[in-house]
């Protein structure tokens, strides 16, 4: 099975960041988003309209929405302290089963909390915030992940729909704009928002 990595978009900019934002999301979805490339840094540092953002611009699009959102701290490229991973590094379904990813979470926890509480400059500084994308990843990081950070009185988190789930742009650049202040401490329970075609201001305690 192909394994992905997710570096970060400029892991140099990453790591002198004064706030960096990890996306956290299930599992890759096949071939889908692929730059050619087992490597999600590589996908976004390469995605352009000249490539079409590799066949899956509405992806990129959103994951630039939410950025754009909650990026208040960098002022200049606004993918320069972020990173996209997936719990689960093996492509798989498009709607990929929590057990399944649990599964790989519970068996490679060294591997998997290092993209949390990492101190080594090499792979990647540990993030400030995270936004959990989707029930499957929000699901696992609150069963598996979230116990051992409880104590980081640095990290905020939140979650929000996948990037792949079909969510107007509008509805998804309205909830982003008040990302921040319905960041939550990791040792509080999370805020979540709903996407609803007649109520964008849907947030919930997850």
């Amino acid at each position: 099975m192909d394994s992905w990595k997710f570096t970060p978009y400029d892991i140099n900019q990453w790591n002198k960041a004064e706030e960096r934002i990890l996306f956290v999301a299930s599992e890759p979805n096949g071939d889908k988003p692929n730059s050619g490339i087992l490597d999600m840094g590589d996908w976004f540092r390469t995605a352009a309209p000249k490539n079409k953002y590799h066949k899956n611009k509405p992806f990129f699009r959103r994951c630039e929405i939410m950025l754009n959102g909650i990026n208040d701290k960098n002022i200049g490229n606004i993918f320069d302290n972020f990173r996209f991973m997936a719990l689960n590094p093996i492509q798989g379904d498009p709607t990929p089963g929590s057990n399944t990813v649990s599964d790989y979470v519970t068996n490679n926890m060294n591997e998997v909390i290092k993209y949390f509480n990492s101190t080594d400059k090499k792979f990647g500084l540990a993030p400030n915030i995270i936004v959990l994308l989707g029930n499957t990843a929000q699901s696992v990081f609150i069963g598996c992940i979230r116990k051992q950070l409880i104590n980081d009185k640095s990290l905020k988190w939140i979650a929000m729909p996948h990037p792949s789930a079909q969510i107007a742009y509008d509805g998804l650049e309205m909830a982003s704009k008040k990302i921040r202040e319905h960041l939550k401490p990791i040792n509080e329970d999370a805020e979540k928002w709903v996407y609803q075609l007649d109520n964008f201001d849907d947030w919930r305690s997850i």
